[in-house]
């Protein structure tokens, strides 16, 4: 997915305040289990499990506030190919949210998000060896000068195959899935 490295100390401390104020747009693509409404915003504030200490949960003693908008869903017959945009960024984030509102990534073990068996026309999923979550788009304000400046990643070629097969059994036309 997109990154974002500082070549020097100023660019640094600039991309640093950027995030800490929220002034970065972080989107991300990801395949769901079940369907989501465009426009959702799941806004449950996140911390480290009580119980499972390598996961991150909204039941935790200690949160912090976590805001998640899903942007676009294209249904798939069973999941979905979500857009969403995250104000914060929180460890697990998207994890965590989707997976509590019922909808995880596919292949995230951690969260729920794999399935022991699948329909045929989900077939395609088998071939994940890992969640279905990639960092798409970053924008933020340029260090030195303010311009905006957005960048944007393709889907990696594991997802796209997944994507692409995921597409041609619910009879979607979306041609050029390394677009999205």
């Amino acid at each position: 997915g997109v990154m974002v490295v500082a070549k020097t100390d100023r660019a640094h401390r600039s991309l640093s305040r950027q995030f800490h104020d929220r002034q970065v747009g972080k989107e991300y693509v990801a395949l769901v289990w079940g369907s989501l409404r465009p426009g959702e915003t799941l806004s449950r504030p996140i911390g480290r499990d009580p119980r499972h200490r390598q996961k991150m949960s909204s039941r935790a003693r200690k949160t912090r506030s976590a805001v998640t908008r899903v942007l676009s869903s294209e249904p798939l017959g069973g999941v979905s190919f979500v857009r969403v945009s995250i104000g914060t960024g929180r460890t697990h984030q998207i994890r965590v949210h989707l997976s509590e509102a019922g909808h995880p990534v596919v292949g995230d073990v951690l969260y729920g998000g794999e399935r022991r068996s699948v329909p045929p026309r989900l077939a395609s999923l088998a071939k994940l060896g890992r969640p279905f979550l990639h960092a798409a788009r970053l924008a933020f304000a340029h260090p030195a000068d303010g311009r905006l400046m957005s960048f944007d990643a393709p889907l990696p070629p594991d997802l796209d195959i997944v994507l692409g097969a995921l597409r041609r059994a619910a009879g979607s036309e979306k041609p050029n899935t390394r677009s999205t």
